[in-house]
């Protein structure tokens, strides 16, 4: 069994997206396990077509292999999971470490599926979803401090030649151009925070970043001095070996970061938030998982594997002989019993 390198991505995507795609994915595999319910894909905003992934991995795979439909699908998932945990262990090898005390953070459209599949083949027993997980990338971004960065080359100008009211000159133009960038954006210019490097070598050298404040543009000697001492000469040396290469400035705005909400914790009663029940494929020894509706489970609700949390941005799973424990910030810590 293989899977990848190449990723069908969302167009045409899988083939129980409907669009086209005629290969069997990972995706099609959650669907017919009954890790994914097609009903309610994206809140039922887009329902996906459970007969399509039946027919690519049935007659793609299934059928040259000589076996059921279940058996193929457990096959892509564990073959899935193993693939991420070949790279946890690789990564601990690599560390010098042993991980299986460490917690599995999952994230991603795909990641709440996978994370205890791959954390039981890493040997590790703790995992934490995220309320957040599904969006972590995009909500990572929206609340980073936007940071533009500016390069001028100086062409090897010799410090000797070389006078601080040019580079207060050329630092006003880099100041004029971020000002122009971040209106550009939409993004008011107020609260700017500037750092300024330099790029400097002596002929018989590589060339140093050597970080700058504003305050050594104030007059020549000063330039000289600082740039002179941070590679290694005396102040009153001659400067005619060090050579100008680059000056480098990142204009960043700080931008507003969100309070995490925290809320009281309940009780560890989570019936309120079951849905029904659910045959899988995976995760389990026998029998149905319990269905909950993710939005439903408040803090200090706990949930016993196997069951499968349904949510508007991604499925949530707790497979058999995992507990989940919902913290104050709706996040939920997994651990294996």
């Amino acid at each position: 069994m293989r899977l990848g390198p190449d990723s069908m991505g969302a167009a045409p995507g899988p083939a129980c997206y409907g669009l086209g795609g005629d290969q069997p994915t990972l995706t099609d595999a959650f669907v017919l396990a009954g890790l994914i319910n097609p009903e309610f894909f994206l809140g039922g905003a887009k329902p996906l077509d459970r007969e399509l992934a039946q027919s690519v991995i049935e007659n793609q795979v299934a059928g040259p292999m000589n076996i059921t439909v279940d058996e193929a699908c457990r096959l892509i998932i564990n073959r899935a999971f193993e693939l991420v945990a070949d790279l946890i262990a690789a990564s601990a090898k690599e560390l010098k470490q042993d991980l299986s005390k460490h917690t599995l953070f999952a994230y991603g459209g795909n990641g709440s599926l996978f994370a205890c599949g791959v954390a039981e083949k890493a040997g590790i027993n703790e995992v934490q979803l995220f309320a957040l997980g599904p969006v972590f990338s995009a909500f990572g971004s929206s609340v980073s401090d936007i940071c533009h960065v500016y390069e001028r080359g100086l062409a090897g100008v010799a410090i000797a030649d070389e006078d601080a009211g040019d580079f207060r000159k050329l630092l006003e133009e880099i100041k004029a151009e971020g000002v122009k960038d971040l209106l550009g954006e939409g993004i008011r210019p107020d609260g700017l925070t500037y750092e300024i490097e330099i790029e400097a070598s002596r002929s018989t050298g590589n060339s140093t970043v050597i970080p700058c404040s504003e305050s050594i543009l104030a007059d020549t000697k000063t330039l000289r001095d600082t740039l002179a001492a941070a590679l290694g000469s005396a102040a009153n040396a001659s400067a005619n070996d060090i050579s100008l290469e680059l000056m480098r400035v990142r204009v960043k705005k700080p931008m507003s970061k969100p309070h995490v909400t925290e809320r009281a914790l309940k009780s560890e009663d989570s019936s309120h938030a079951r849905t029904g029940t659910r045959k899988i494929l995976w995760g389990i020894s026998g029998g149905d998982a319990q269905v909950y509706r993710w939005e439903s489970l408040e803090p200090g609700n706990r949930v016993a594997g196997p069951a499968i949390l349904e949510g508007v941005n991604t499925t949530y799973f707790v497979p058999e002989g995992w507990t989940m424990l919902v913290d104050r910030f709706g996040n939920g810590a997994l651990t294996k019993r």
